[in-house]
Formats: C-alpha cells, structure tokens, sequence
C-alpha cells in the first residue's frame, strides 16, 4: 500500500506539471529530500526518480515557461563556477574514482538544481509553495524522529527518521542542523502563507512541526545540533519582532526540550565545554590541521573525498596515543577548502556572501510599505535559515547537501520577486507584493507558471 501510494503521487504531480510546469520542480524536490523510492517497500524501489522529475522540468520550462526569467546575477554565476570547478577537481582527485564520481553525481545536480529553481519558482505562490514542499518533503524524517524522540529520548547513531545510513537526511548530525534551519521558514509560513487554507489549529500544524524539528535535534545527541539550536534562538530573537513575547516563548519551548532530553544527552553536550577529553572532538581538530597541511602542497585541493588519503596521529588528554585514517573533514569550510582547495573555498565563500547580498538588495527594493512585509519576512527567515545552517556545518560536512543550494536558490527567488514588486508598485490601495495582476491564472492555488508572476 505504501508504495501504492507514493508512485500514485508521484504520477499525480508528473500530470499536474504538464498544465503548471513548476510544479514538476516541486516533485523533484519532493523526490530528492523524502526519497519515495528509498521508503517503499517495492513496486517504484528502482525507477531513478530525480531523473525523470528534473528532466520533466527542464523540458517543460524550456518549452511552455520561458516567460519573466531571472535575471542572471553574481550568484548564479558562482553557482555555476562552484559546479564546473568541483568537476575538475574530480579529474584530479585522490581518493578512488568511483567513490569521487559517485559524490560529483549528487553534488553536481544538488548545485545544478539549485541554479535553476529561480527560472521555477517566480510568484508568491509559487515561492511559497516550494518552501511548503520542501518542509514537508523534510517532515517526514522530522516527524518520525521527533516523535519517537519525545517517546524514548532519542539516542546518539541511533536511527529513529523514514532514511538510514551514514548519509544525507540518515546522518545525525546532517538531520539536526537541517531540522533547526527550517523553524525560521516555519514562523514566517505561519504567519504570511496564502497556499494553505485558513483552518481552525493551522497554526498549530506550524507549532507542531517546529517542535518536531527541535526535538528531532535533540534526539540526535548531535553537538552540532546543539550549537546551530543556540544560534537559531538568538538569530529569531534579534531578526524577529516582538522580542519580550519571543523571549518568554522560547523560554517555553527549552523548558519543553529540558523535559524530554535525557541524562545521556546533558552527559554528550558536555563535552563542548570539554572538548580536549573527547576523543571525537581531538579528532575533528586533528583533520582540520592535516586538511591545512593538505592544500599546502595541493592548493587546487583533492578532490571529492579527498580526505580518505589523511593519517592522523595524536595524543589524548589521558596520554594515549591514537592512529586513525580516513577520518572526514567534518566541517563545511574544510571539507570545501580539502576537496576544492583554495580557489573552490573562494568560490564558495563569494557565494555564500551573494546571498546575504541579495536579501538586503531585496529588502531596499521593497522598502518599508507594510504592503511588502512578506518579502522582507521572508528576508528575514532565510537570513536566520541559512545562517543556522552554516553555523552548524562548521563541525559537520555537509557543504553540498542539496538543502544548502535551496536556500541559496530562494535569495535568488526573493530577489528577482522584489525587482517585479518594485516594477509593478501600484500606486493606491493595491499590494505591493502582487505582480502583474492581470497575468495572474483563473485558480489562486495553481497559477500558470509561464504568465509574469502574481500573487
């Protein structure tokens, strides 16, 4: 019956996209993060569904909805440079071939994907529209840990989401720093959503993910998900408004997470502050001074994976000496500056300024009318989002999970929507926020995606 049920899905929104052609981008995403054919139990296991929704999309947009492009600015030109460099550096890698090649295949589309979501997704509702997809395509690794968390308590490497393995959304430390950057995209969907209905506990369907998502951080025992948990409260607090009644709530919410974390966790996190006793910790430190040596004699860096070359020996706070090889980056810089050297870590860096660049450059073109608050909350969610998201990638690797080119690819969105609100600017009574209001579609839920943009 499972799946049944997702391969009829699946179909559903293949036959939606021949009429709105983004909403095949919203089945890609959807495919790339809840992974139907990796939860099924048989029936679509083997069909390569990223394939056939990214190529649906592509040919659609090409054909049908090559109306109102973005323009194409410094970010996607970076995008771009990161994807074509990080294929030369595969060239050259040193770490076996079929490993290098297997992680240039989903890197190289998370980034590829990533620069084409701005041609998708135009409108209001089509922007919020892949912000709901995306959260919900997470929820159910959100969801399923978070509520197994509050039940048991969670535990560390213990595998409680719909994926498994070492890897992407089945990593722990990945699933707790992803799970806090989408809070912000929760608060700011709460309050501005126009897809959904207005419902009686609509906002508790937001409330009740948020929770989810913090405690599926908790229940990973991840330190990384720890430190981005910090970094997201005190980025809420200082971007959002209201900060005495933020205060008082998210005073609430740890007294919630309090309850449920267990002695174990509060024994892990501990750790932060004692780092030098924690084998895991010395370690991570050890792999950040060889990466260093590394790109001193490869400054183009090694390529994907490249870390599998390293031999680490040091000493602990007890005296033992330990031997490990092998050991990953676990960090988002140096595994960039490792794999891609100093020219890739450049890159990167200039691309992940370009959108804080282009939020502020978003912000001014709408100005400060209260018809533009939507566009300057949502500013303001995907400045905390992915600044969360980085936050915590400073102690885990996960630089090109295609979550990160999500948020990359929304600034760009929000930037161009703000260009055609400032256009379109009516001079009474009319929204600012809604674009070309004569283009827009019979249906407010689905509007064509190849008309200039609307509400």
């Amino acid at each position: 019956m499972r799946s049944a049920f997702l391969a009829l899905a699946a179909l559903m929104l293949l036959g939606l996209g021949v009429v709105h052609p983004f909403i095949l981008g919203l089945g890609y995403v959807w495919v790339d993060l809840f992974s139907p054919h990796v939860v099924a139990f048989s029936l679509i296991r083997a069909l390569p569904f990223s394939m056939i929704f990214g190529a649906a999309a592509l040919a659609a947009y090409l054909l049908t909805d090559r109306k109102c492009p973005p323009r194409v600015g410094w970010t996607l030109v970076l995008l771009f440079t990161l994807a074509l460099w990080t294929t030369f550096t595969s060239t050259i890698a040193v770490a076996p071939s079929n490993v290098v090649w297997k992680k240039w295949d989903w890197a190289f589309k998370a980034m590829m994907f990533g620069g084409f979501i701005p041609f998708l997704f135009r409108s209001r509702v089509q922007i919020e529209a892949f912000l709901l997809v995306y959260i919900f395509a997470l929820s159910g690794s959100l969801l399923a840990f978070g509520a197994k968390t509050i039940l048991g308590g969670g535990g560390y490497g213990i595998q409680l989401g719909l994926l498994t393995g070492n890897t992407g959304l089945g990593e722990g430390s990945t699933l707790a720093v992803v799970a806090l950057s989408v809070v912000p995209l929760l608060l700011f969907l709460s309050k501005h959503c126009i897809v959904l209905p207005q419902f009686k506990g609509r906002h508790l369907l937001f409330l009740g993910l948020i929770f989810a998502a913090l405690a599926t951080s908790v229940g990973t025992f991840a330190r990384a998900g720890f430190v981005a948990l910090i970094a997201m409260f005190l980025l809420c607090w200082w971007r959002f408004p209201h900060k005495v009644r933020n205060l008082f709530v998210g005073a609430l919410i740890v007294v919630g997470l309090a309850a449920i974390a267990s002695d174990q966790w509060y024994e892990r996190i501990s750790t932060i502050w004692n780092f030098e006793s924690d084998t895991s910790a010395v370690t991570r430190i050890a792999v950040w001074e060889w990466t260093l040596d590394f790109v001193r004699d490869r400054p183009l860096g090694g390529g994907f994976h490249s870390f599998v070359v390293n031999e680490l020996t040091f000493i602990t706070e007890d005296g033992h000496t330990i031997t490990d090889k092998g050991r990953a980056f676990h960090s988002i810089f140096f595994e960039v500056l490792g794999e891609h050297g100093y020219p890739g870590l450049i890159i990167f860096s200039l691309l992940l300024l370009s959108v804080y660049i282009n939020l502020a450059r978003a912000k001014v073109l709408v100005g400060e009318s209260p018809h533009a608050e939507w566009t300057r909350d949502l500013c303001a969610a995907i400045s905390v989002a992915i600044t969360t998201f980085l936050v915590g990638g400073l102690f885990v690797g996960i630089a090109f999970q295609p979550m990160l080119y999500y948020y990359i690819a929304t600034s760009v969105c929000v930037l161009n929507f703000a260009r055609r609100a400032g256009l379109a600017a009516p001079s009474s009574g009319e929204k600012a926020d809604i674009v070309g209001r004569k283009a827009r579609a019979p249906s407010r839920m689905v509007p064509s995606a190849g008309k200039h943009p609307a509400e």
